[in-house]
């Protein structure tokens, strides 16, 4: 009677009866029991952003880049290269002085 409220009015007295509705109960119960945590799961946790994976991707986001300035040539190079996806990032890129703290 307590799963759906739908009661037997007059429950099984033969054994093999009783171990078939406790089975049947049982695997009910497994089974709702399932299905609502894997929609609460479903419902409750957030879609994963999507990944980048190439430097078309990056180019084309809305991410910044950033890199410590310590005098090298990797930011010029990025933005007076002939690649149209690095000249991009070249210009995207913000530079941090070398004695920059995170703390």
């Amino acid at each position: 009677q307590s799963l759906f409220n739908q009661g037997l009015y007059k429950l099984p007295t033969a054994l093999h009866l009783r171990i078939f509705f406790t089975f049947w109960w049982l695997t009910a119960l497994v089974i709702a029991v399932s299905y609502t945590s894997n929609l609460i799961a479903v419902l409750t946790i957030p879609a994963a952003a999507k990944r980048i994976h190439t430097p078309e991707e990056l180019a084309d986001s809305d991410l910044r880049l950033c890199m410590l300035d310590y005098g090298e040539f990797v930011p010029e190079a990025l933005k007076t290269s002939s690649d149209r996806t690095f000249r991009i990032l070249g210009n995207k890129m913000d530079l941090a002085p070398e004695d920059f703290d995170l703390d």
